[in-house]
């Protein structure tokens, strides 16, 4: 049996198997994905309708994919603060 927290669970994990939404905040993840589950008819539903609330919210701004990697070598790099 699925408790409301199983199910948010997997949403989660399908959500963040899509590398457009693998670096977005958990918490927004979860928060949208309440909800979500809250009015979908079932769990699939709602995993889509959830990426597609994330697009809205910041994805579809992209004009070009983000290079996270880059950005985090960059960072470590840098000199550590005293």
């Amino acid at each position: 049996m699925n408790t409301a927290n199983d199910r948010l669970d997997e949403l989660v994990r399908a959500v963040f198997k899509s590398a457009k939404y693998r670096r977005v905040c958990e918490d927004l993840v979860r928060h949208v994905g309440e909800r979500e589950l809250a009015i979908r008819r079932n769990t699939r539903e709602a995993i889509k309708a959830t990426k597609s609330k994330l697009h809205q919210v910041g994805a579809a701004y992209y004009s070009q994919k983000s290079a996270y990697e880059e950005w985090e070598e960059m960072l470590s790099s840098l000199p550590k603060d005293r």
